[in-house]
This record gives structure tokens, sequence and C-alpha cells, in this order.
């Protein structure tokens, strides 16, 4: 028989989270997570299982409520949709400072698909979205490191209503960011982001048109939407945070928006500025 060496290493992290979008990780880190995974008020589990040198497996699973959602307009229609995901992965450490991972899952939403959520007649009962994911890291210096990351999902909607009808949707996401930290306490950066949008998928609506006068009869057509947006959002970002203690740190952005909610129209800019003190 010939020996088996296992080296483990296992960490699990179990909790309550009130935002999975921006919660937890390096401002860098936050970009290049799931975009499916957005949740609030979600509990979850990440776990992580180091069985050799170089190479690792990941698993995590979340519940809660449905991010997609407009929380101020939909949750006022019914009851609050909620979301799970479950995602399982390997990842690979040893390549000249290179890490290289990739991961698989399902979203499950209730009563909604990508946040789309009617009633009545034009009820949504669900989806259930399936995901790859391919992420890298490449650290050639204690002081400079590129990560990237590219999600792509297929999604079909659970059954709906007669009047409305949704095709398969494909969708997917990518985010580039490249970091110089002069010392421990400083980061300069530059991010290239575009969100998680539909790359094909249409929505068909059969819809009552006309009535005939000497017969009970109703004559109906479909009528077809495209879900494709009109263009593909791209948000360039430069960023600087510096960590002056142990309790005192600040950070600030300023960016540009190429073609906002995936739609063709004028770029917008942002400058974002944040201080934090604890005492």
């Amino acid at each position: 028989m010939l020996p088996l060496n296992l080296c483990l290493n296992i960490q699990m992290r179990l909790g309550f989270i009130e935002d999975t979008v921006s919660f937890g990780g390096s401002y860098v880190g936050r970009s290049l997570k799931n975009p499916f995974l957005n949740m609030r008020q979600a509990v979850g589990t990440d776990i992580g299982l180091q069985f050799a040198k170089n190479w690792a497996l990941t698993g995590s699973w979340y519940f809660g409520k449905n991010g997609f959602i407009d929380e101020d307009v939909f949750d006022k229609m019914s009851k609050q949709s909620r979301m799970q995901l479950v995602e399982s992965g390997v990842a690979y450490r040893g390549i000249k400072n290179m890490t290289f991972g990739v991961s698989g899952g399902i979203m499950d939403e209730d009563d909604s698909l990508f946040g789309t959520r009617g009633a009545g007649a034009f009820k949504t009962d669900g989806a259930e979205t399936r995901f790859v994911r391919v992420m890298a890291n490449y650290q050639p210096t204690d002081k400079f490191r590129l990560s990237g990351s590219y999600t792509y999902g297929m999604t079909e909607a659970n059954k709906t209503s007669s009047l409305m009808q949704f095709s398969r949707l494909t969708s997917d996401s990518f985010a580039l960011a490249a970091e110089y930290m002069p010392d421990e306490k400083q980061t300069f950066g530059l991010k290239l982001v575009s969100p998680l949008r539909v790359r094909s998928g249409s929505a068909s609506f059969n819809l009552p048109v006309a009535r005939d006068l000497y017969e009970d009869r109703i004559y109906r057509e479909t009528f077809t939407a495209d879900l494709k947006p009109s263009a593909r959002e791209y948000d360039l970002s430069f960023f600087y945070a510096n960590d002056i203690s142990d309790d005192l740190s600040w950070a600030g952005e300023t960016g540009l928006r190429l073609n906002p909610e995936h739609q063709s129209q004028e770029p917008d800019y942002r400058a974002l500025f944040k201080l934090n003190w604890t005492w």
C-alpha cells in the first residue's frame, strides 16, 4: 500500500450578515465577489479546506432576503422575497505567486427573477440560476497585486402564468483590479468593473387584443420583449486608502461610469470619501 500524507487545514465562518455586497474583505475583494450573492439580512457559512500544499476546496451557503429587489417598492406588494445560494470550488496556489480558482453553484429565488417581480396574472414563481466563476490573483512583489474574476450564469424561470413566459436567460460580469502598496498602511489602486448583465433572453406576453362580436371568443397575440440591455456598463475608478493608526483610517475614490445601468446614455462621475474612527 502506498503511503498517504495528508495535511488538512480547515477554516469556517458562520454568522448573520446585514448586507452581503458590502460585508467583509478588502475594498478590492468586495468588487471581486460573486455578483449573484446579493442578499440583505442573510445567514450563511463559508468553508475552506486545504488538503494539499497548494490545493484547497472552498464552499459556501447563504440564505436571506433577495437583494436584487427594490424593497421600498416590492415589499409593499407582498411578503418579502427570499433567495439562497450554494457554491463550491477549488483553488490552486503556487505558480510564481499566482492563485487560480474555479467554482460553481446554484442560486434559487422565490417569487422573483433577478429581482423582477409581478403580481396577479403576471406573478413570477421564482427562478434557478446555475453559474460558474473563474478567479485569478497575481502578486509579483510584496507591493503590487493584480486581481480578476469572471462570472457566467444560466437562468431558468419556474412555472409562470399563462400570460407571461421567460426564455432561458444568460448573464455575466467581470472585475479587474490593480493595487500598489508602498507600505503596510497605504494602498493605491485602479478598478475596472462591469456589473451583472443579461447577455441573452426574452419575455413573452400572451395578451387579449380583441373579442368576437358574434361568438364567445377572445383573440390573443403574443408580444416578445428582448431582455438584453442596449449597452454594457463599465465602471472605472481610482482609489486610495490609508490606515493612519489602529483607530483611524480614511479612504477616497473617484470614478467614471460608462453606460450607466447598462443603457446607452451619458456617463456619470463620482467622488467618495470615507473616514473611520474607532474609540
